[in-house]
């Protein structure tokens, strides 16, 4: 693994940009102590996703419990209450701090990996959810806790490209 790919893979740097979009945006803390135990059985989850191109090709997705993604959107579109909320701002809301945490990501690294294009989020809603690897692919998982409640999982898929964006 090259140095470029290890900062790529390296969950400090995921749990760095989830942190600070967390603060600055969300207004929810992320919970230094590590991860709680949410059981999601076979809850709705929601998962926020960006793709990327660039030296490497890749996605960052964001999932968490559908009580969680409520309490991301109330505080991320300053809710005072739940009546406010449409349908629609849910989805929108998990694929905007997807969007930013790729955004923190690619600020994080772009002296080392250089441009990267990031794609529009795309948000989808189901209960166990999961990805598989194609041939070639490295998976980075984190999860983190937020607000002493909830668990919220990362993924950073990637795969060399050796191209531009």
């Amino acid at each position: 693994m090259s140095e470029v790919e290890k900062d790529l893979c390296n969950p400090s740097a995921l749990r760095e940009a989830i942190t600070e979009v967390f603060n600055t945006m969300v207004f929810m803390e992320i919970n230094s102590s590590g991860p709680i135990e949410e059981d999601l059985g076979d809850q709705p989850c929601i998962l926020g996703s960006v793709s990327f191109r660039g030296l490497f090709d890749g996605s960052l997705s964001i999932s968490c419990s559908a009580a969680c993604a409520k309490e991301i959107t109330m505080n991320l579109l300053a809710f005072e209450d739940e009546d406010e909320m449409e349908p629609s701002d849910i989805p929108d809301a998990i694929g905007e701090v997807a969007n930013m945490t790729m955004g923190t990501l690619k600020t994080m690294l772009y002296d080392r990996l250089g441009e990267i294009t990031v794609s529009v989020p795309t948000v989808v809603s189901g209960c166990s959810m999961c990805n598989a690897l194609r041939a070639g692919e490295v998976k980075l998982s984190a999860t983190v806790a937020v607000a002493d409640q909830y668990c919220v999982q990362l993924n950073l898929v990637h795969m060399y490209s050796g191209g531009k964006a």
